[in-house]
């Protein structure tokens, strides 16, 4: 799909359509990463202390080494694990965290930092918005980041799958396919945002065990890069021109 300017729109909902449909076809690939990204994530539960205990930096390093594994696979890039590869890929992935760190550390920050700005005797009265309005902020923060994901995130990660299959990882590439679709990524990330939104309320209303959780989020995760690899496609390799 193209307008008369040339650029390409993603059609959202055909990538999710066909997304799902090459699950269905690869059922067996599918389930396959589904488990392995289940135990995964399941193996976080047995680290004592969590995201902060330092062998988490292990499983994170072998964590993306399985996503690289995944789109190698999907994109039939043999052989599947090539470490110049993964080193290549490092750049931009570096670049996509490095925005994405301090985008979201901006926002976090910054109604700590308000008070220092604020006269004396107006602190108090802001602390007390704070306590009220919190749920309302931490919903405004990640409305923020959802809007700011086509550019710190979603366009980033093209130049990253590139990079992993062997094709130009600039970023600058990556921007020029996808101009043009600016509000289409943020829908794509809405919908994402939204299932993973709905299961984080029932399970705080049910107070769902995180594994069961994890059961609903691997292969969810597994259809999510699924179709980052079909919008790749579509820009890149124009594998879903209509």
């Amino acid at each position: 799909m193209a307008t008369v300017d040339g650029a390409k729109k993603l059609p959202l909902w055909k990538i999710l359509n066909v997304s799902l449909d090459y699950c269905l076809q690869n059922v067996k690939a599918a389930a396959g990463f589904s488990l392995l990204n289940l135990l995964f994530l399941l193996l976080t539960l047995l680290l004592p202390g969590g995201y902060a205990n330092p062998l988490f930096l292990i499983w994170l390093i072998f964590y993306y080494v399985f996503w690289c594994f995944f789109f190698r696979f999907y994109f039939n890039r043999r052989p599947y694990l090539v470490p110049r590869k993964i080193f290549d890929s490092l750049v931009p992935s570096t670049k996509i965290l490095f925005l994405t760190a301090v985008f979201a550390l901006g926002l976090s920050l910054l109604p700590l930092a308000l008070p220092f700005l604020l006269p004396t005797e107006m602190i108090d009265g802001y602390t007390n918005f704070l306590r009220e309005y919190m749920p309302e902020l931490d919903l405004g923060l990640m409305l923020l980041l959802l809007l700011v994901s086509p550019l710190i995130l979603y366009r980033p990660f093209m130049a990253w799958i590139s990079s992993l299959i062997g094709r130009s990882g600039l970023l600058k590439t990556a921007f020029a396919k996808t101009e043009g679709n600016y509000w289409r990524f943020v829908a794509m990330a809405a919908i994402f945002n939204v299932v993973f939104v709905v299961f984080e309320g029932l399970d705080e209303i049910f107070d769902l065990p995180d594994a069961i959780l994890m059961l609903v989020y691997a292969p969810l995760l597994v259809y999510v890069n699924v179709a980052t690899a079909k919008t790749y496609e579509f820009f890149f390799l124009d594998n879903l021109e209509d």
